[in-house]
């Protein structure tokens, strides 16, 4: 069905413009497409284009190329290379899916004020990219970079203030030991695909006051995944703040063998489970005004709970 339906949609944009496929909303074939760009003859009317380069190829796609659709939001650049001075060029572009982008750009003023969604997957990129200097990402909601094998060590997110959704699927050589997420006030739930970071030894989100579903390897309360004694090098938790996190922890937690700091001041726990006690590195268990935890296991001499 799904795809009848694309064909569907496909043909009604082609009715668009028999004839003269600049003047198509939409252009999917890479062919036509490529061709229209080439030959100069896109228009103000196209919103979506595609280009998929089976690989990189000699074509350089430059800012000539695109000044005649000054309205895209939709760009695939499948495997594609792009030179020139882009400034004033794809302003109003708000999806970029270039997958198999190249290592090193040829580009300037690659400024896309206006991108929502960035599709890297399968791409050379580290964390040195010149992309993430060059792509403005004030508004930036979604970041995927799936398959990204030579990222080792991700970039900084600092000018990503609105990043909702970050991908990080299949990035093998991706050694992430902190993330900081103290302060998302909006972050209500955390990826089932934070289990996989087992190089993890500090998670920090204190202030994220909306997170409900804070599971081990998502953070770790009331739901448990079956992978979470996968994080063996998790050593701090941090979850202050977060008032809507309830429940109890569960008994799971054992699994964590380096764990030695665990900061759950002000939340609405019920309950901490006796096997924490199986934790021997825990050193620091924080529950300051965590007023509505109703029973608390007695600890070693060894251990500190503050309440």
């Amino acid at each position: 069905m799904h795809s009848m339906l694309r064909q569907f949609g496909r043909e009604i944009v082609c009715r668009e413009s028999r004839t003269d496929p600049g003047r198509r909303s939409r252009l999917f074939n890479h062919e036509i497409a490529l061709g229209t760009i080439k030959q100069k003859k896109g228009t103000e009317k196209v919103e979506a284009l595609c280009l998929n380069f089976q690989w990189h190829t000699s074509v350089k796609l430059t800012p000539e190329d695109f000044w005649s659709m000054p309205n895209i939001r939709f760009l695939q650049l499948g495997h594609a290379d792009i030179t020139g001075d882009f400034a004033n060029v794809l302003s109003k572009l708000r999806w970029l899916r270039w997958r198999g982008c190249p290592q090193h750009l040829q580009v300037t003023n690659f400024h896309l004020g206006n991108l929502t969604i960035l599709d890297l997957s399968w791409s050379k990129v580290t964390k040195d990219w010149e992309g993430w200097g060059q792509i403005k990402m004030q508004k930036l909601r979604v970041l995927d970079l799936t398959g990204c094998a030579d990222l080792i060590v991700t970039p900084k997110f600092s000018g990503c203030q609105n990043l909702a959704i970050l991908i990080l699927e299949r990035c093998s050589q991706l050694c992430l030991v902190s993330l900081n997420l103290k302060f998302c006030t909006e972050l209500s739930m955390l990826p089932v695909e934070l289990g996989h970071l087992t190089a993890l030894k500090e998670l920090l989100m204190d202030g994220t006051s909306n997170l409900k579903v804070l599971r081990m390897d998502s953070c770790f309360f009331t739901e448990f995944p079956p992978d979470i004694g996968e994080l063996t090098n998790l050593e701090e938790i941090h979850a202050s703040w977060c008032r809507s996190l309830e429940g109890s922890i569960p008994s799971g937690i054992k699994k964590l063998h380096n764990l030695r700091i665990l900061r759950l001041q002000y939340s609405s726990i019920t309950s901490i489970p006796a096997e924490i006690h199986q934790l021997s590195n825990l050193q620091t268990l924080d529950l300051l005004h965590s007023n509505t935890l109703e029973e608390l296991p007695t600890p070693p001499p060894s251990k500190r709970i503050r309440l």
